[in-house]
């Protein structure tokens, strides 16, 4: 990808492209020797790192180390790296929310307030409920709510299971059925 090499000897290229890559391989290999026992990042160009080429591959050829590529890419194509940076957008569909406040406290999940037009407060739960479980799943955690809603889409339902706070009667189990 570098510029201005239209007009040039893809060759005259390559080649230089392989020695540039054994050099910094061969002193990446050198440091390596010289520290044992250390972790060594290295910042270089794609071109000298994806798909394990160049610089990897030849230090590995030196040493037999274990390495990761990390690429700040747009390029998400199979094997390109073991971990990419920054790809392109992903559609998706997003997870359903249950639009509460939620307030995590010894291992209890309480709502304490709703967005506007909550779907939640429409089907009937109320600031205080303490969420007890989602379709039967235990809640113990605001992550699990999320977790749980992660495999729910539009259209689907969740029955949500509190305990509700009551003034004179004590505190009850109350099961609220939220359509997304």
């Amino acid at each position: 990808r570098h510029t201005g090499t239209d007009n040039r000897n893809f060759d005259f290229f390559f080649q230089a492209q392989v020695l540039w890559d054994e050099a910094m391989a061969r002193n990446l290999n050198e440091f390596m020797e010289k520290n044992p026992g250390r972790q060594v990042v290295v910042l270089a160009g794609s071109g000298h790192m994806a798909f394990g080429s160049g610089i990897p591959k030849r230090a590995y050829r030196l040493n037999n180390k274990e390495y990761a590529v990390i690429l700040n890419s747009d390029d998400v194509r199979q094997e390109i790296a073991d971990f990419v940076l920054f790809p392109e957008s992903v559609a998706y569909d997003e997870s359903p929310k249950l639009m509460v406040i939620l307030k995590e406290e010894h291992r209890r999940v309480e709502i304490t307030g709703f967005a506007p037009d909550s779907i939640a407060g429409r089907a009937g739960l109320i600031e205080g409920d303490i969420i007890l479980s989602l379709d039967g799943e235990k809640i113990a955690a605001i992550e699990d709510i999320k977790i749980h809603l992660l495999y729910k889409k539009k259209g689907d339902a969740v029955v949500v299971k509190v305990l509700r706070k009551r003034f004179l009667f004590g505190d009850r189990e109350v099961e609220v059925r939220v359509e997304f």
